[in-house]
């Protein structure tokens, strides 16, 4: 992997850890609702335990500890805005509970991509958008990968109008 720089000017790491960061945060949020651990145990875990995780027998960078706690304590912050936002912009065959039959893995995606959105107003759309569609590419397949996309794009252009 070389390490010119992309750009941002940014070195491909510091954007891999980014990645990381925001996959963690997903992982953190659905094992947090999952399992009724306190998000702050959970995010200690995660520090402690699963930095250099491996997905598909390949190991992850170390992820930007800030922007995973960020995004993580982010969410559970504001998660009623969030998923008042998520339900209102979700397309639904059920038109009276849209959202509602949100797989949680996929649902704690869109939580975390839209509270990114949210959070990071000095960060451009495309970039939060297009990890969350790498993040969503690691557990799902194309209709999963375009919901998140169609989402997220929706979103940011509520948020950034």
């Amino acid at each position: 992997m070389s390490t010119a720089q992309d750009k941002s000017g940014k070195q491909p790491s510091e954007n891999r850890k980014k990645m990381t960061a925001r996959l963690m945060a997903v992982q953190a949020i659905y094992e947090s609702g999952h399992n009724g651990e306190p998000l702050e145990q959970v995010l200690r875990d995660y520090l402690d335990n699963r930095s250099g995780m491996e997905i598909d027998r390949q190991k992850l960078e170390t992820p930007d500890k800030e922007l995973f706690l960020k995004i993580s304590r982010g969410v559970s912050a504001r998660r009623e805005e969030i998923e008042s936002i998520l339900s209102g912009h979700m397309p639904s065959k059920n038109e009276d509970a849209p959202g509602k039959n949100v797989e949680p893995l996929l649902k704690s995606i869109l939580l975390c991509g839209i509270g990114e959105l949210l959070l990071h107003a000095d960060i451009d759309p495309p970039l939060i958008i297009n990890d969350y569609i790498e993040v969503t590419r690691a557990f799902y397949d194309k209709g999963e990968i375009s919901l998140v996309n169609g989402v997220l794009d929706k979103v940011s252009g509520l948020l950034r109008s």
